[in-house]
């Protein structure tokens, strides 16, 4: 099988650059090629090769940029949302400062809320991986920032970020606080959710995947913009596994991966440990093979943590590690879908 799948992919390859290279190409079956070559080697799981074919998308839509691609039919315009989100979670895994682009200052500016790419976006975007499209914003502004060399900041700039960030992320936190389980019965099919009047229900799936990137942003901003400890995002971390609980509680499906593994990489008490460990068991059983480098670099994490605490004496939520510095060490690039 895996010859089989070899002589595919090199055939993929092959007809790729051909149709790359020409005048004319089909933009919903270039796409879709290069999305699925990059999520084969996800599959496959040698970590890091995910973002050669990302890179190529993305070069490849910045080259035909002017002849607005999603003017095309859906499938090409929901890849292109689609190469967007893997955009904004993909970035939060490079390094602490990545080095702009040549020409950056040349490319078009972004025409929608999302700020990171040229693409525009639907009001669901970002439904398919759990996140409203005003989070993926907050998650886009804090991994700009968090790249900038500290040489740029302006006085004042890390506080008005975080005035900011805070009035998007309050907006959601209020919107959770209206929708209450009212009843909740033994068949997952008769849960009840009350929702505002007027309002279509949603998924209680869909509530606890929301809720889990909302308390994951807190954790991500905080970590990012004031390199807080453990101990101050304890809170954020208990409710985003909350929410992990409460989906495999009524769902068998597969949990997004960045807010998970963002609040497991800051446990530090028994309980979240408990409950991250529980959570890495489920996203390494879906035969995935990016993600035996997810487990890798959050169980070292929690190792070095450890370390230093019988080195030091001092408290687990006190000891700060970076876990994209752990990722670069053991030679991963963890792409977090």
């Amino acid at each position: 099988m895996v010859r089989l799948a070899s002589k595919h992919y090199g055939e993929a390859i092959k007809e790729l650059l051909g149709t790359i290279a020409g005048e004319d190409h089909d933009c919903p079956a270039t796409m879709a090629s290069m999305m699925t070559l990059m999520f084969a080697e996800l599959y496959s799981g040698p970590s890091g090769s995910w973002r050669h074919h990302f890179e190529g998308a993305w070069a490849w839509l910045k080259k035909h940029y002017n002849s607005e691609p999603w003017k095309s039919p859906d499938l090409i315009y929901i890849s292109l949302q689609s190469l967007n989100i893997i955009k904004i979670i993909g970035d939060t895994s490079k390094g602490d400062q990545v080095p702009p682009q040549a020409g950056s200052h040349d490319e078009p500016k972004v025409t929608d809320s999302i700020a990171v790419a040229p693409i525009p976006s639907t009001s669901d975007f970002g439904f398919t991986i759990g996140a409203p499209q005003n989070i993926l914003h907050c998650i886009a502004r804090i991994t700009e920032f968090r790249n900038k060399p500290q040489s740029e900041y302006s006085e004042g700039e890390v506080d008005e970020l975080l005035q900011e960030l805070l009035s998007r992320l309050e907006i959601h936190r209020r919107q959770d606080d209206s929708h209450r389980i009212v009843d909740v019965e033994s068949d997952k099919n008769n849960i009840l959710v009350e929702v505002p009047s007027g309002e279509e229900q949603p998924p209680p799936e869909a509530l606890d995947q929301n809720n889990a990137f909302v308390n994951a942003t807190y954790i991500y901003m905080y970590r990012s913009l004031l390199n807080v400890p453990p101990k101050t995002v304890k809170a954020y971390v208990q409710k985003t596994f909350s929410h992990v609980s409460s989906y495999f509680a009524i769902s068998s499906g597969n949990f997004s991966i960045w807010p998970a593994f963002i609040a497991a990489v800051e446990a530090c008490s028994e309980e979240d440990l408990i409950a991250a460990r529980e959570w890495l068991s489920s996203a390494t059983s879906f035969g995935i093979g990016s993600r035996s480098s997810i487990r890798l670099v959050v169980e070292e994490v929690w190792r070095r943590r450890e370390a230093i605490c019988t080195a030091c004496g001092m408290e687990l939520g006190l000891i700060v590690i970076d876990w994209r510095t752990v990722m670069q060490e053991l030679g991963c690039d963890l792409l977090l879908v």
